[in-house]
């Protein structure tokens, strides 16, 4: 049994960022333009701008200019929660999770009415499986997303041109779509979607195919016609990189789709990774829903979410990591740890902020019950950490590849044990307190210090 902590170095990763070109309240009224300019849209109509509770740069400052975009055109703004099950699928849960500073998306800071209802109608029942919508939405005369296009989390299938309706190559499983038929799907929607995970469909052929009847049947619907919305793109520091209005056509989406294809194929090639392909311990400042559906990003840590055995590499392109050690839970989580089960250790400050109820309620809508499974419990990080070490291949003495990050957004930003330190290529890292490896600070509970 090991009873000594690494020494560690603070290391940054090197990356090409680009960014938002201009003001960014031009850049959306332009983009908010471009959509409409697609439509025909009576003036006084009441326009539904959907809101998601993922912790998106800018969100607040993009969705408020897109509300004043809306209005300076001569429509009716009113904020649609679109979140599926999240804020324990309550309105006033969901309400909740906008208000939280984080995001900070009220009817006040907004200046408009919110409509938060969880009520559902069935809009389709002819593709295997009932899609549900937001009666919030179907009340509005037209309706426009917002969200960030980034890689999914979950499972997402291998659907075909058949079984989706249309030539795309691939499923589009986060972004606009995915906020159309989960997130406006709220609770039932987003727990039939996740339901199509064991079939060939999968998550992202539910998603995709969901949108596709959503989008088409606008046509025939007096309300909820789907206007389009503006597809976010962040780069490796999660800021924003590009805005970018996309008209939806209820007669022909698949340009939309395919165009929502090449952003999420944008966004993967900015999205940051971890220092080391191989790490026996893994430690994770904080999890929660404004760091990613999961809590932790399955991708950065390359664990499946529906079952996986320690170090076993989830994609063989991504890394292995034998434990992982998590110690806190965001507040803006508002107990939700849904993603828990994919740490191997966690922190007593972690398991005492969780709500049960609400955690369960996620994971299982999202199909994912180990996701909500409880690791063993350690009073502090000190202890989870050698605990990890004293499980992991690092055994019998030899020296631990460990590394710690603040959470899976910032996986670039890491203190690493001198074992990692030698394997990586200066050229791509920064040294922030230079290149000498120091012992880990932690307070008198026990608990990691991150450096200043």
């Amino acid at each position: 049994m090991q009873s000594e902590l690494p020494k560690v170095v603070w290391v940054r990763r090197k990356y090409e960022c680009p960014e938002l070109g201009g003001d960014i309240g031009d850049v959306v009224d332009d983009q908010v333009k471009r959509v409409f300019e697609g439509h025909a849209v009576p003036r006084g109509a009441r326009i539904g701008i959907c809101a998601g509770s993922r912790g998106i740069y800018n969100l607040k400052q993009i969705t408020k200019s897109a509300v004043d975009s809306v209005r300076s055109l001569g429509y009716e703004p009113v904020i649609l929660p679109a979140m599926g099950s999240h804020g324990g699928a309550t309105a006033e849960g969901q309400r909740e999770m906008l208000a939280d500073p984080g995001i900070g998306i009220t009817e006040a800071s907004m200046g408009c009415e919110m409509d938060a209802r969880m009520d559902t109608r069935i809009v389709d029942e002819t593709h295997g499986f009932p899609i549900y919508w937001a009666q919030s939405a179907l009340d509005c005369d037209f309706v426009f997303l917002i969200n960030r296009i980034k890689i999914h989390t979950e499972i997402f299938g291998e659907p075909s041109a058949a079984d989706i309706g249309m030539p795309l190559q691939g499923s589009v499983h986060s972004g606009l779509l995915k906020m159309l038929a989960v997130g406006l799907g709220k609770q039932k929607g987003a727990e039939v979607c996740h339901r199509q995970i064991p079939t060939r469909l999968g998550l992202g052929g539910a998603v995709t195919l969901g949108a596709r009847v959503l989008v088409e049947s606008s046509a025939k619907r007096g309300k909820g016609k789907v206007l389009g919305g503006l597809a976010i793109v962040e780069n490796s520091f999660d800021q924003t990189a590009l805005v970018e209005g996309i008209p939806f056509d209820s007669g022909n989406p698949l340009p939309a789709f395919e165009r929502e294809r090449e952003l999420l194929d944008y966004a993967n090639s900015m999205m940051p990774s971890l220092p080391a392909k191989d790490l026996d311990v893994l430690w994770i400042g904080q999890m929660g829903k404004r760091i990613s559906g999961t809590g932790m990003d399955t991708n950065v840590l390359n664990r499946n979410p529906y079952g996986y055995h320690p170090g076993e590499r989830w994609r063989p392109q991504g890394p292995s990591v034998s434990k992982v050690v998590c110690s806190s839970l965001q507040s803006s989580s508002h107990g939700n740890a849904h993603g828990v089960g994919l740490a191997d250790f966690i922190t007593k400050r972690l398991a005492v902020d969780i709500d049960h109820d609400v955690t369960r309620l996620n994971s299982l809508t999202a199909f994912s019950p180990l996701l909500c499974s409880l690791p063993p419990v350690m009073r502090n990080d000190r202890e989870a950490i050698l605990a990890a070490i004293n499980t992991s291949a690092a055994v019998n003495g030899a020296r631990p590849a460990f590394a710690a990050i603040p959470d899976t957004l910032h996986p670039g930003d890491a203190l690493v044990s001198e074992l990692v330190r030698e394997k990586l290529d200066p050229a791509e890292f920064e040294f922030p307190n230079g290149d000498a490896a120091r012992d880990l600070a932690f307070d008198p509970g026990g608990y990691l210090i991150w450096p200043e």
